[in-house]
């Protein structure tokens, strides 16, 4: 009696561990959830691009509108094109944000607006 309640144990022990795996496969780690414009872009874009790329038309600058989705395909003034879906090394917003010469990052250093290391990441992983 004593060593059928013993296998029962490991038994129960062995599928406990196996539903674990199991259901640990199917956990999305932080890192892989799946970016969400509204609850993960847009409140980065409202804090730091809207003053100069958002709705008020006499604000606005260098033709670029980020407060609606039909802003990111536009072409600007120069001619390019702020998000090319997929493609983050083609994407204005992409090359703006990451640019080297302080004269062509976004935000400009007067703006007194700066995006994190994170936030510059988790906008070229939502173009890409």
């Amino acid at each position: 009696m004593r060593c059928l309640s013993h296998l029962r144990l490991r038994s129960a022990g062995a599928a406990a561990a196996c539903l674990l795996l199991v259901a640990g496969g199917s956990f999305v780690s932080a890192d892989d959830k799946k970016i969400d414009f509204s609850r993960d872009i847009r409140p980065i874009l409202s804090n730091n691009c809207f003053k100069c790329h958002g709705f008020d038309e006499k604000q606005r600058q260098g033709g670029l509108r980020l407060d609606v989705k039909d802003g990111f395909g536009a072409k600007l003034e120069s001619g390019a094109v702020a998000v090319v879906p997929g493609k983050p090394d083609e994407s204005e917003l992409v090359k703006r944000i990451t640019h080297a010469d302080a004269a062509e990052k976004m935000p400009p250093e007067a703006s007194g607006k700066k995006l994190t290391p994170d936030q510059v990441e988790l906008i070229k992983k939502w173009v890409a």
